[in-house]
Order: structure tokens, then C-alpha cells, then sequence
């Protein structure tokens, strides 16, 4: 298989990584009724810009907030989501191509500010606005944040079997 192939299947399959974790936020807790909604999106972003490096975890992040705006209603929060998904795996790319080593602390310790950056300043936003009432930060945003960073465990040897094709680069 020539090398341009095998870089098309790889995209194609960290593109389904992303649709999985839209499908865990909106059919899956969406559907159990709970109280708040894990957050597993930019979850998928860091694991993915851990392999792929800052230019396609930024376009991977571009990617992901454009379908997390297109799943919720597009409002500020569609906006919100493109611009800290795109932010977040530019960033995640950045720090595990300079400074860091791909591993399970790193994506735990990229993926923990990745969720208070995404779903962190909007909630403070809502908060503020009186839209949102004050304990809803912690009944709400503080389970889902713990709980969604556990969802690294999925995602990242997910993106890594992913990564493999064509060559182990990481």
C-alpha cells in the first residue's frame, strides 16, 4: 500500500475517532438523563494532536469543534467549541512536539485544562450572566470534568493504534 493511501486511511479512521466521541456526548449521555454531560470531545482532540503533532491536531481541533457546533444548537457555545477545540489541539500538538513525551500523563495532564478550557470559561460565562445558577459549577461542571477525563483510557490507545499506520512515529 503506497504511503499516500495509508495516510488517507489514517485520517479517515481519527475522523471516526471524533464522530465516536460526538456520539458518546449527544446519543449516549444525552440519552441517560443525567444531570450533566461528559465531555469527552477534547478529549479525542489531545489524543489524536499527541500523535499527530500541532498542524493536524489544530486541524483535527477545527474538525471537532465544527461538529461539536453542528450537533448543538449554533450559539455562542458552536462558536465557543470551534475556537477552544482548535486552540486545544494546536496547543496539545505544540507541547508534545517541543517539550513533553507522548504517554498516559501526558495526555491526563493536557486533557484535564483542555476541559476547563472548553466547558470551564463557558460555564463561568453562563454563571455570570445569571443564565446559569452559581451551584450548578459545582453539581454539574465538576462531575462531568472528572468524569471526562477518564475518557482518556478510551481514547488514547484508540489514537495510538490509529497512529501505528503507516509507521509508529510517537
Amino acid at each position: 500500500m503506497s504511503e499516500k493511501t495509508q495516510n488517507r486511511i489514517k485520517m479517515t479512521l481519527y475522523v471516526v475517532v471524533l464522530l465516536l466521541a460526538m456520539l458518546l456526548e449527544g446519543a449516549v449521555f444525552g440519552a441517560m438523563h443525567l444531570s450533566f454531560v461528559p465531555c469527552v470531545m477534547p478529549v479525542a482532540v489531545v489524543s489524536i494532536a499527541l500523535w499527530e503533532g500541532m498542524e493536524r491536531g489544530s486541524m483535527f481541533g477545527l474538525v471537532a469543534g465544527c461538529l461539536r457546533a453542528w450537533s448543538t444548537s449554533l450559539s455562542m457555545y458552536g462558536a465557543w467549541s470551534i475556537v477552544a477545540l482548535t486552540l486545544t489541539g494546536a496547543a496539545a500538538g505544540l507541547l508534545t512536539e517541543r517539550y513533553l513525551l507522548n504517554g498516559w500523563k501526558t495526555v491526563f495532564s493536557i486533557s484535564a485544562p483542555a476541559i476547563l478550557l472548553l466547558d470551564g470559561v463557558y460555564v463561568i460565562v453562563k454563571a455570570a450572566s445569571g443564565d446559569l445558577p452559581v451551584g450548578a459549577f459545582f453539581n454539574q461542571f465538576v462531575p462531568a470534568c472528572i468524569i471526562s477525563v477518564f475518557f482518556c483510557v478510551l481514547f488514547y490507545p484508540l489514537t495510538r493504534g490509529v497512529s501505528r499506520i503507516g509507521g509508529f512515529h510517537g
